[in-house]
């Protein structure tokens, strides 16, 4: 197995060491794309409590190279690899309940990323990606599975007005997938070009987060203000807006794959008996993920994602990480080439 490994803040070193399919319950899956997230970059700036070394690499897809007898899937076949798995050791995973496990794993963090030519996984975690998926698309079945368990936790139905905090990557999924579903999302945002690609996405209503914001969503709902809040964690948005944004009783969601150290203002909470809940991952919608896409249920073209080859990414990601501190990268996001 060659690959990158973060060593320490800021540093980047080749590891290159032997990996084995060894157990009846893995493959041995070839690398072919693999997309960093802003976790990852968070990862090498040292904003995350994580242990060096760590391969990098929250999501990939590959080819199963060598699969044991009793594996479902067979060699050759093009997978996308769950980049989450249960612990198998807390009260949730020991009840059969691992959907709602305690600790989950997640590449990158807990585990190695799949910054690597090849990785033995376990089987569970592959799914089958059909021809009609392009690798392209593939690439953000972790954010569409996010963007499906947020809507199923918070129970949007048909007609509600859902108040979408953040117009980066998962926001603007999450609003496009309400809109499927019939729900009408409200999407805000502090940068204008987040918002404009809102619009060509078909989001009709898009706002900038500014103090006309009340006004404008109590115009929209009628003065009811918004049912559902859903609250993107990597925004950089003040979670006041959230809370003034929601109508008394109403649900409102944490949503992302990270978790920084948010600040909420719990008196307002109170005030208007709102429900809180936290959505981390999207364990559970990978199916339902691919087989939209499979379905052309949602169209990804509007996301635009830099590719660079793997001879060339350890300089790309210092790249990006330096522009991230420095405050001029917007989506740290970086699709790998593997091949």
């Amino acid at each position: 197995m060659l690959g990158l490994q973060f060593t320490q803040q800021g540093k980047i070193t080749e590891v290159n060491k032997m990996e084995i399919c060894e157990s009846v319950d893995s493959s041995k899956v070839k690398i072919t794309k693999v997309l960093l997230t802003p976790e990852d970059f968070a990862t090498l700036l040292g904003d995350d409590n994580v242990n060096y070394p760590i391969i990098p690499g929250r999501i990939a897809i590959g080819q199963i190279s060598d699969a044991s007898d009793y594996a479902y899937l067979e060699k050759g076949t093009r997978v996308f690899i769950n980049p989450v798995a249960p612990c198998g050791e807390c009260v949730e995973c020991l009840s059969n309940n691992q959907e709602s496990c305690c600790s989950f794993r997640r590449a990158g963090k807990e585990a190695n990323g799949f910054l690597r030519d090849f990785a033995v996984v376990d089987n569970s975690r592959l799914f089958f990606l059909p021809s009609t998926v392009k690798d392209s698309d593939a690439i953000l079945i972790d954010h569409i599975s996010l963007a499906l368990s947020a809507i199923d936790k918070l129970n949007i139905s048909k007609g509600e007005h859902v108040a979408v905090i953040g117009g980066g990557y998962i926001g603007l999924l999450i609003s496009m997938l309400i809109i499927y579903y019939q729900g009408v999302p409200i999407l805000i945002d502090g940068k204008e070009g987040n918002l404009e690609r809102a619009r060509l996405a078909g989001v009709y209503y898009n706002l900038f987060s500014d103090n006309r914001l009340e006004k404008e969503v109590s115009e929209l709902t009628g003065a009811h203000m918004a049912q559902k809040v859903i609250y993107v964690t990597d925004s950089n948005i003040n979670t006041d807006v959230a809370l003034k944004l929601a109508s008394h009783n109403a649900k409102v969601g944490f949503v992302g794959f990270s978790s920084p150290n948010l600040k909420v203002n719990f008196n307002l909470a109170m005030k208007k008996q709102l429900e809180f809940c936290c959505i981390t991952n999207g364990y559970g919608y990978t199916e339902k993920a691919i087989n939209m896409l499979a379905n052309k249920t949602v169209d990804l073209n509007i996301f635009k994602i830099n590719t660079v080859k793997y001879e060339s990414c350890a300089l790309e990601i210092k790249a990006i990480a330096k522009a991230i501190k420095e405050g001029t990268e917007e989506t740290g996001l970086i699709l790998i080439d593997m091949m």
